[in-house]
Parts: structure tokens; sequence; C-alpha cells
């Protein structure tokens, strides 16, 4: 005699109609004789060993019945099924006492770890302190002017931060003020989606056009270059630690206000957050700054993005500090540093060059890139008035921009 193992499913009926599927295998015990009356059959339940369910599916037609004639009645599978069904539990609570025993000794050096260090435990930090590490301005996100028009985001990232600094929206006394509303005041006239604003909005630009508004409506203030590493008004003193620092500090500071120039766009950085390098410092209360990785919210106008983007202070760095014919894209960082392929930016003046920065607005009133405040944020920057950021091209084809355009030559301004 001997032994031979059939696999297959046997098929219940449930009062309800129902058909349940069971993967079982039979093991048969055979003699020499060919007469299947001298077979019996043992059922062994494998079905606990794979991860699919058990199939359940309605009987609409006819109940279903043993495909072969060797498969036990259907009783017998159901009582074999739940003897070794326990045996099984039990097995597996066996295995799983082990396992929890022997999990310590699977992490290398467990012996040398410190679990009070790699488990923090007794945990007393408070909304306090993770508001020292992560700061998000909703006033100055209340204040963006979003949706621009094309190629007006310098006008809208400069309506949102003189709404910030000068309006009841933000933290001023008067009305708020409209992009459309700042266009006109400018010299511009509807409709303004036709206007090309890039050729000749630069940094400087939005310097001059914050204090004719200023002019408008009767207030003080000052602005200029926050940080800027290469070309025309670069500025001297200050390393991206220290830039990084001081931009922290204006974020805080309701008389402070920043658009960020990047690749073909402007836009307001609202806040930042200083997160851990390490997992287990999430919520710790003192991180030096070589234990943090800081992010810094910005604000968008364009509708094509995002409301808010969140982007490393080291990639903001990689961009600024990029020179031509080089350039680093912040809105699309998977890209890496590019190149340029013009002669413009190959040859000529504008060859290692960048006009990317930041620049900052401020209702204190005094010019602070010189130092006339020692605890303001720009106080350590002292850009270099002796050289100037001109555009290749100045010129509007606008009818409404022709008093603006004197102004904006007599400036020189940049545009890219």
């Amino acid at each position: 005699g001997g032994y031979k193992i059939v696999e297959g499913i046997v098929k219940m009926d449930q009062e309800d109609g129902d058909v349940t599927e069971q993967n079982v295998v039979v093991v048969e015990h055979t003699s020499t004789a060919t007469s299947s009356s001298s077979t019996s059959a043992v059922l062994l339940d494998f079905s606990s060993m794979f991860g699919k369910p058990l199939k359940t599916r309605k009987n609409t037609k006819k109940k279903t019945r043993a495909k072969s004639e060797d498969c036990v009645p259907v009783q017998t599978a159901v009582e074999s099924y739940s003897v070794v069904e326990d045996d099984e539990e039990e097995e597996d609570e066996q295995e799983t006492e082990e396992m929890l025993d022997i999990i310590p000794t699977l992490c290398d050096d467990s012996d040398m770890i410190d679990y009070s260090v790699a488990v923090p435990r007794n945990l007393s930090v408070t909304r306090e302190d993770m508001a020292r590490r992560k700061h998000l301005d909703l006033v100055r996100w209340y204040c963006i002017s979003r949706p621009q028009y094309k190629k007006s985001c310098g006008i809208s990232s400069l309506t949102s931060c003189w709404n910030y600094l000068y309006s009841t929206l933000g933290h001023g006394h008067l009305p708020p003020i409209s992009q459309e509303e700042v266009m006109t005041m400018l010299g511009f006239k509807p409709p303004f989606q036709d206007i090309r604003f890039g050729p000749f909005t630069g940094n400087q630009t939005l310097v001059r056009w914050f204090g004719l508004i200023n002019k408008r409506f009767g207030v003080n203030g000052s602005a200029g270059v926050f940080w800027k590493l290469h070309g025309p008004n670069r500025t001297v003193g200050a390393s991206a630690d220290v830039a990084l620092d001081k931009l922290k500090q204006g974020l805080r500071d309701t008389k402070t206000a920043f658009i960020y120039h990047c690749f073909n766009h402007y836009f307001c950085p609202i806040g930042y957050d200083e997160m851990p390098i390490s997992q287990v410092d999430t919520y710790q209360t003192e991180l030096s700054n070589h234990d943090t990785e800081t992010w810094i919210a910005i604000g968008e106008p364009s509708r094509a993005h995002p409301p808010i983007h969140f982007k490393r202070w080291t990639d903001i760095v990689k961009d600024i500090d990029c020179q031509n014919p080089s350039y680093f894209n912040i809105r699309h960082t998977e890209r890496g540093v590019m190149q340029r392929q013009s002669a413009v930016f190959t040859t000529g003046k504008k060859l290692g060059g960048n006009l990317h920065c930041l620049l900052y607005f401020s209702s204190a009133g005094d010019d602070l890139t010189h130092g006339s405040h020692d605890d303001s944020p720009m106080a350590a920057f002292e850009p270099l008035e002796d050289e100037e950021e001109r555009s290749d091209n100045m010129t509007s084809t606008h009818e409404g921009t022709a008093d603006m355009q004197v102004d904006v030559h007599t400036q020189s301004q940049s545009a890219e």
C-alpha cells in the first residue's frame, strides 16, 4: 500500500443559500487492491497558510456538488477543519511568543542602545515651544493677492506686502488696496491681462513703486535688497546662516515684509519650519541650527501653483548663489541646476550674474539696510550702491504707461 495526496476545494452550502469554498488537502492511504472500498482518507486544512480570504458567492442556480468521488462528505470536512484550526492557532500563539522574545536581539548592537534616548518619554514640550520652531503668519497669507494677472507677479506681490504693512487687512490702519488700484496708480490701464509686465519689472522697480504707493497714501517706509549674492546690488557681510537668522527674525516682525525673486517669478515668504534632522528630536524644546533643516513657507500669487510652497532654505540659497548661465528653478527643484543656452547669458555683462534675491519692505520709516536700527532684521546688510541693475528692454507698448516709463528709465531697472 501507499499514500496519495489530493489537493482541492470543498464547497459547503450555508443556511442562507451561500456557498463557501475551502482549500483542503486529502491524504489517502491506498492498498494494493484497486477497489475504492479499501481507501481511507484523512482531511488536512492548509488554508490558513495562504493570504487570500476564502471566497463566498451566492448560489442562485443549484447546489454545488463535489467534483470527485474521492472528496469526503461535507460534515467530515467541517469537523476535521475545526480540529486542525485549533491546533494551528496554538502553534501561531507559541510562535508569536517566541518571536517577541527574540525581537530585541534582531537589532544591531542592541546592548549598546540607550533607551532613554531612543524612546523619548515624559515629554515636557509645550505649544509655545513648538511655536518657536514653526511659524506660519496667517495674516501674511490673508494679504496675498491671488490670483495674479499673467506676468503681474511683481505688482501682485508688492500689493500683498503693502497691505500687510499698512492696511487693516494686515497690521495697518488704511483700507486694503487691490492690485488693479496699484496698477492704475502706476499709470497702467485695463485690460490688465494684456500688459506684459515682465520686460520692465525688476528688483529696483518694485522698490521704487513701493515708494510711489507710500507717497500716494502719505505713509513712511523703506525698501531694498535684503540678500543677494551675485550681480548688481549684491549684499556683503552676510552668510547664508546669517541671512536665515535675519529672515526668520523679519518674518516675526509685523513691520517687515519680504518678496523673493526667483526664476521668472516674484512671491512672498510668510513663515518657516525648523524641522529636526533626527526623528527622536521631534518634540525637543532646544535644538541648534545644526540639528534642524529649515523650510521657508512662501505665499503664491499664481493660480498655476499651490497657494503655499514650502521650500528648503538650502534650495533657496542654491538658487540665489547660481551664476549665469547656470540657474535653479525653485518651483521645480526636481530639475536641478540647469544651463541657459542664450549668448546673452553665456557672454557679456550677464555672465556670472544673477538677479535672484530677497527684497525687504518696511513700515518702520528708516533705511534699515544701513544699520539705523541695530536690532532690525536688515541691520547687518550693506548693499553695494555703486552698482546698478540694468535692463536690455525697458520699453512698454501699453499706452497707459507713458509717465511710468520715465521713472523706470531714470532708475535703470532690471528685468528678467
